[in-house]
């Protein structure tokens, strides 16, 4: 913000002038160098009768014009509700009025320009009332508009929109039914595609804190709706401690639930600024999350085995997943692939999950000698039934699931991880391109609210033109 500061009637330089003044009406003389420094914004000088201080006063005012402050110029007194006794900006006090002798003295007659019409009533004057007006009206509109907005979005059940939206703001059929509180221990069925209620964002204490191997963590933390509405494929977005630093949230995928204890699990590597500080929590430490988001992956069909593919970290939906196929009564296989040995610091917990496991490691040091797409490919060809895949992982290894699917007719659906920042559809920092059957073009679509989860057929893969489920609709 900026602050203009001018000269005051009592400072030095007003002064001086003030004295100059006094003068030249003691000798009654004057010259064209002093009448130039007379003051234009309404200061008195000491001359002789006060009808000669007013014409002196409008005769400089009207020489000096464009030096007239400018809320003199736009506000005129009368319609600014200025009362008696209030001054003009920077209009000293006379003798007179330090006395009280003469009392208030009226405000002086504005000077009329070329035309004649007075000052407060110049044509430039009134379009800039006219446009305040109409500032205000948009204004006003917007307003009804947000709010209008607000409705709709709590309506739709988006995280932490329109809850401070009152009732009497919604129509009566459109307000929201309260939602249930919580309860304890009871779990979101297998196969509800949605979100079953609005995401929760809460002050979370870390209950647990394991180390792995290098910079992976598994890190527990304490949130009855995420520990009792989390689904396989869903993530929060966390950061550690209440301050603003870092400002974004991370997105991480929901590795486990207890909703016992409600709590749930949380693998993570540390990256970067954000991940370090939730790595270095220890218990009893807290951190802001919101959660469950994005859509989780659908359950198979009715005899159809469910094949997981997980690159690297992108295994942690995969553990929740195991326990929900084993719930199910559906039958699932794991193929668990990284570079090294290293990247692969949950081979003994998702043993505990009794889903058969393939690791597989480009260097060879665990499992098959390779990359996780060659074991798919060989259990394909085995001839094992029915099946579907399922993918999390880098872009590379998601591209290359797909082509598998595709290639072998199958259906697949892919969590997708782009750059996120909010989670909740905002900063359109998550969009991918999706492509449908019926579509001709593909749409960017949000990965956080649309996704995370996609059909691997409906996404335009990076040096495609069109997207396979278009592919096939036309050929």
């Amino acid at each position: 913000m900026s602050s203009w500061t001018g000269t005051g009637g009592d400072g030095k330089g007003g002064s001086g002038r003030r004295a100059r003044g006094t003068a030249s009406a003691t000798t009654g003389t004057r010259t064209a160098g002093e009448e130039e420094e007379v003051e234009p914004d309404g200061q008195e000088n000491q001359r002789g009768s006060g009808q000669d201080d007013r014409g002196e006063r409008q005769r400089a005012q009207g020489v000096h014009r464009d030096r007239v402050p400018v809320a003199q110029e736009v506000v005129p007194v009368e319609e600014s509700g200025a009362g008696e006794g209030q001054e003009d900006e920077g209009r000293e006090v006379g003798p007179a009025d330090d006395h009280g002798a003469e009392g208030a003295r009226p405000p002086p007659e504005r000077p009329r320009d070329d035309g004649g019409e007075p000052e407060d009533e110049r044509p430039t004057e009134r379009p800039r009332k006219k446009q305040t007006q109409g500032e205000g009206q948009h204004l006003a509109m917007q307003l009804e508009g947000r709010v209008e907005v607000e409705g709709q979005d709590a309506e739709a059940g988006g995280p932490d929109r329109g809850r401070q939206t009152s009732a009497r703001q919604q129509p009566a059929h459109h307000r929201p039914k309260p939602s249930p509180s919580p309860r304890r221990g009871r779990r979101v069925p297998f196969g509800t595609g949605m979100i079953a209620r609005m995401p929760a964002n809460r002050i979370v204490p870390l209950v647990a804190h394991e180390g792995l191997r290098g910079p992976y963590r598994l890190l527990t933390f304490r949130h009855p709706e995420i520990a009792r509405d989390g689904r396989a494929g869903q993530f929060v977005m966390i950061k550690a401690g209440t301050s603003s630093e870092p400002p974004l949230r991370r997105p991480f995928s929901i590795m486990a639930t207890d909703p016992g204890a409600e709590t749930f699990t949380l693998f993570i590597k540390e990256v970067g600024p954000g991940s370090h500080a939730l790595g270095t929590l220890t218990p009893g430490e807290v951190a802001q999350c919101l959660g469950p988001l994005g859509h989780p992956f659908s359950p198979p069909p009715a005899g159809t085995e469910a094949l997981l593919v997980a690159g690297g970290y992108g295994v942690a939906p995969f553990r929740l997943f195991a326990e929900e196929l084993k719930r199910s009564g559906a039958r699932g296989r794991l193929f668990y692939g990284g570079r090294t040995s290293d990247d692969l610091p949950l081979l003994e917990h998702l043993g505990r999950t009794h889903t058969p496991l393939v690791p597989a490691t480009e260097d060879g040091s665990v499992g098959h000698h390779g990359r996780v797409t060659a074991p798919l490919e060989e259990w394909l060809d085995s001839g094992a039934g029915p099946a579907r895949l399922y993918a999390c992982g880098p872009e590379t290894m998601l591209h290359a699931v797909a082509r598998v699917a595709e290639t072998r007719g199958l259906a697949a659906e892919v969590s997708l991880d782009p750059w996120m920042g909010c989670g909740i559809g905002t900063c359109l920092g998550c969009v991918v391109k999706v492509q449908g059957a019926d579509e001709t073009r593909a749409k960017y679509r949000c990965a956080c609210t649309e996704g995370p989860v996609f059909d691997a057929a409906r996404v335009r893969w990076p040096g495609e033109e069109v997207s396979r489920a278009r592919r096939d609709a036309v050929a």
